[in-house]
């Protein structure tokens, strides 16, 4: 069966799960500590054209039980291998953008830096030189200062820095989040969210224009950078993340939502990445 005649017999209701239960699984940045864990869904093998649709598939019973219908589970795979691979990829691109607008645009009150151009495709003439916002300038004198702090297993030991980034998360301005009250990190975001947030922020402050390659070679580096970064952030949260939340309490009267951390999901190494 060719491509196109795959394409044709897509069945538009599966089609339309496919793409919600993509949206779910990469805007669902919220921990779940009563539900089962699940594999990440950020990053999958970019030379093998059905590693998307298998990866979703195990995240939705349903979809298990439309692919069950079919002749046969790889007949399924074949047939909605690219609906899912493209729609997953322009939803992660749209959070992508999302986070640049909550944590890099100079009007946000989350912003971490001055004079970054959001979607800008060269520089020009009249802009600025990118610094550390005045909010974080008692901790960083410079952008690069900023990018070693997120890219360490040391971020929480910043309190400014953490703060901002917690109350960024915490505000409901991300697609399928909403507002909450100054709670532990380990409510706010999963740790492969962090992480990933993170390295996309570590990558966008190479400056204002930065945009990702697209070339396999890249999207493999960005998967193993990833790693080290999901082993930074836990590093983290075992070292610093109680002394960083008790640090954000003490700032002032907020309301809280000081429950126990779920310390299962802060130990151990694979897993911790769900």
């Amino acid at each position: 069966m060719t491509g196109d005649l795959v394409q044709e017999n897509m069945d538009e209701g599966t089609k339309a799960l496919l793409s919600h239960t993509v949206r779910d699984a990469i805007y669902d940045i919220r921990p779940h500590p009563e539900r089962p864990r699940v594999k990440p869904y950020m990053y999958w093998h970019p030379d093998k054209k059905k590693a998307c649709v298998k990866m979703l598939l195990k995240r939705s019973v349903a979809l298990q039980a439309l692919a069950a219908k079919e002749t046969s589970e790889k007949a399924f795979f074949a047939k909605y291998a690219t609906h899912c691979t493209g729609a997953s990829n322009n939803e992660r691109s749209m959070q992508k953008r999302q986070l640049k607008q909550l944590f890099l645009n100079n009007n946000s009150e989350y912003a971490l830096v001055s004079d970054y151009i959001v979607g800008s495709v060269s520089p020009t003439t009249d802009d600025k030189e990118m610094g550390v916002s005045k909010h974080l300038t008692p901790e960083f004198e410079t952008v690069q200062d900023l990018r070693k702090a997120i890219c360490s297993p040391k971020m929480y030991t910043y309190p400014l820095l953490f703060d901002i980034f917690c109350a960024g998360l915490e505000s409901g301005k991300l697609r399928s989040t909403k507002p909450m009250p100054v709670s532990r990190i380990e409510q706010i975001i999963t740790v492969a969210h962090e992480a990933h947030f993170r390295l996309e922020l570590w990558f966008s402050l190479r400056g204002g224009n930065y945009s990702h390659d697209s070339s396999k070679q890249n999207i493999n580096e960005r998967r193993a950078k990833f790693g080290e970064f999901c082993r930074c952030v836990n590093q983290d949260r075992h070292d610093n993340a109680d002394k960083a939340f008790d640090n954000r309490r003490a700032a002032g009267p907020q309301t809280d939502n000081d429950s126990d951390s779920d310390d299962e999901s802060d130990d151990g190494v694979a897993e911790d990445f769900y």
